[in-house]
């Protein structure tokens, strides 16, 4: 049987994905297949496996729809909520969708940003906004979801300054009961799978204070009190299961590295190791839907990694493996009785497909292509290499080498990621690859500070921006210099978010290294950043964000800001920013520019109308990528690209 379901996969799969695009020359690719936004992404299967919720293309923009998979002829519903950016959506029962959207708010008289919730009821397409009209920052907190979709529970705040209740939601009408009172100092409410609120946390006076209670009990004790600094390490993800004493919990007090142990809230104690990873952070985990045992374990090395620890999804996950050796296979989403999954396969050069999987039928359907124009097409090769920096410590990368080119001597692009606490990823990466597509290397350094590696080499990013993360990037340009690889007189450097910020101090501290610099939504004011939105510079891993951006030292910002020191860029710059930045304001692109133009220096400057952090419509990837072509093709020409 497994011979037989293994053999149908494959047949099925390779017939209509049309995936394994032969080693020659690539053809230099239209923009558009680059820059058209993805069909699909993170499709979502309702419990029953009947539908499918995604993000998906919709003229050009990001839309959440719905599809019966079951009877596609009926096709999508489109789930339109005003102008409002989607951060996640999650099914509540078969019927009802949970969709967090990020928005404009004034809260305490302040304007920002905040998350709230709405629910969109499938079967009248009914959207009902979960909340009240006066809440604090995040109004998404979602800590339980019934089974059959009656009601969910959420952790609100009433306003910015106040501490979060527990609020039941209706989820059929939108009205709110309060079943948890805020209670000081805790910040985190913890529900079992059976939607009891059974233990809290916060942090008072150097403490971790966490408090529980037991099943049927009314009230709250104040179970444990961990000192911090004797605690040396951080308590990330806590969850609870259905039945014993323990709890567990995602930490790095053991080793550094986030793993995944045994959590006793009575006392604090970590317990027993359940999965750990001898190098890597894990990033995640889930439980069983009856919350009976862990069902998974996610975690990256030089890839994104899972770990089933759920007997059917093991299995599956082996036959997809088994059909197509080679290949990053994930189940992306199952039923919830198993007899359903969506899989995306992909590779590093390759935007793959996703496929729906009805295994008692062994059947396999395409599901979608998210970049149909590069189907079949050859891209260019993606490889995890590591380089030294000047103080010895290892530096993980990812190098893009143009199809069909020799590796010598060529132009490159060093792309650094945002956050900075962040990282980068082997995978299917359009702006890596359309760069590529033009004749560039490419190389992707998770310098120190990124996040994944563990607590010492995050640590030592702290109070390094423009300093040793800036050396990081340099000393891969050298290292490939020194191979051969590129020519050390062909290269620029590019980024977004932090990338940006580190692209603009390359064209002030480096410009012997770089013919050009391209920034976009960088920061270039890293203290006026900070006091505008400081939540978001550290990952929520990470706690006292201030201390450690300035570092030991407390370093002057002023001295590794670019709007400081814009006299000093020597080499031509292009700056591109969204006026609807939510994260990196449009006013750090524009003092940037002005201080800039002030003093004379090479800088081209585009705002994107409407745009936010990210590039979120077709039209707007489409400008970006035909800017950054145009200012590569006139400062760092690649010579011989086809």
């Amino acid at each position: 049987m497994r011979t037989a379901r293994r053999a149908v996969l494959a047949a099925v799969l390779l017939a209509a994905a049309g995936f394994f695009a032969a080693s020659v020359g690539a053809e230099s690719y239209p923009v558009e297949a680059f820059g058209t936004l993805p069909l699909l992404e993170d499709p979502l299967l309702s419990p029953t496996g009947m539908h499918m919720a995604a993000r998906m293309n919709v003229e050009g923009k990001p839309v959440v729809g719905i599809v019966n998979l079951q009877n596609r002829d009926q096709g999508m519903k489109l789930i339109r909520i005003g102008e409002h950016r989607v951060r996640w959506y999650r099914w509540a029962g078969p019927d009802r969708l949970l969709i967090s959207l990020r928005m404009k708010a004034t809260i305490d008289g302040f304007d920002g940003y905040a998350s709230r919730l709405v629910v969109y009821e499938l079967s009248t397409g009914k959207a009902t906004y979960l909340g009240y009209d006066s809440q604090g920052i995040a109004g998404d907190r979602v800590i339980h979801v019934e089974k059959d979709g009656s009601s969910a529970l959420l952790s609100l705040e009433r306003s910015a300054f106040s501490y979060p209740a527990v609020y039941q939601a209706d989820l059929a009408t939108g009205k709110m009961t309060k079943v948890v009172e805020p209670t000081a100092p805790i910040l985190e409410w913890y529900a079992d799978p059976q939607g009891r609120v059974r233990a809290g946390m916060g942090y008072e006076g150097g403490h971790i204070r966490l408090y529980s209670r037991e099943p049927g009990d009314s009230f709250f004790r104040h179970a444990a009190g961990i000192r911090e600094e004797e605690f040396e390490g951080e308590i990330d993800l806590i969850r609870i299961p259905s039945a014993g004493e323990s709890s567990y919990a995602v930490t790095n007090q053991k080793t550094g590295r986030f793993g995944l142990y045994e959590f006793d809230w009575k006392t604090g104690a970590i317990g027993k190791t359940v999965f750990e990873h001898p190098a890597v952070d894990i990033d995640d985990f889930t439980l069983l839907e009856d919350g009976s045992g862990i069902e998974a374990v996610y975690y990256t090395d030089d890839r994104p990694r899972v770990v089933w620890f759920d007997p059917v999804l093991k299995a599956i996950q082996g036959e997809i493996d088994e059909a197509l050796p080679g290949r990053m296979n994930r189940i992306s989403s199952a039923s919830a009785d198993r007899t359903k999954v969506i899989v995306r396969t992909t590779s590093d050069s390759d935007a793959g497909a996703y496929f729906l999987y009805d295994r008692p039928l062994e059947q396999m359907s395409r599901i979608a292509t998210p970049y149909e124009a590069l189907k079949g097409k050859p891209l260019a090769k993606v490889t995890s290499v590591s380089y030294k920096a000047r103080d010895g410590l290892e530096i993980p990368a990812y190098l893009t080498l143009p199809a069909g080119v020799d590796a010598k001597g060529l132009p490159l692009v060093i792309l650094p990621h945002g956050g900075p606490y962040a990282r980068d990823v082997l995978g299917f990466d359009y702006l890596a690859q359309f760069v590529a597509n033009r004749g560039y290397a490419i190389l992707q350094p998770n310098f120190r500070g990124s996040t994944g590696y563990g607590k010492e080499f995050l640590e030592k990013g702290f109070g390094q921006w423009g300093r040793a993360m800036q050396d990081d990037l340099t000393d891969g340009v050298q290292w490939l210099a020194r191979d051969g690889t590129i020519d050390p007189k062909r290269v620029c450097i590019a980024g977004g978010s932090y990338g940006g910020y580190a692209a603009l101090m390359g064209s002030i501290l480096t410009p012997e290294l770089y013919r050009c610099a391209i920034s976009w939504a960088g920061v270039t004011d890293l203290d006026e950043m900070m006091q505008q939105d400081k939540m978001q510079l550290l990952p929520t891993r990470y706690r006292r964000w201030h201390a450690r951006v300035h570092g030991a030292d407390k370093q002057d910002l002023d001295d590794v800001s670019p709007v400081k020191l814009a006299e000093r860029v020597a080499i031509p710059v292009l700056v591109m920013h969204g006026t609807e930045d939510d994260n990196v304001p449009i006013r750090q692109g524009r003092i940037f520019n002005k201080a800039a133009q002030k003093a004379g220096r090479p800088v081209e400057y585009i705002e994107f109308e409407g745009a936010g952090h990210q590039i979120e419509t077709t039209a707007d990837r489409i400008k970006f990528l035909t800017a950054v072509e145009a200012f590569l093709a006139k400062h760092n020409p690649a010579g011989g690209a086809k």
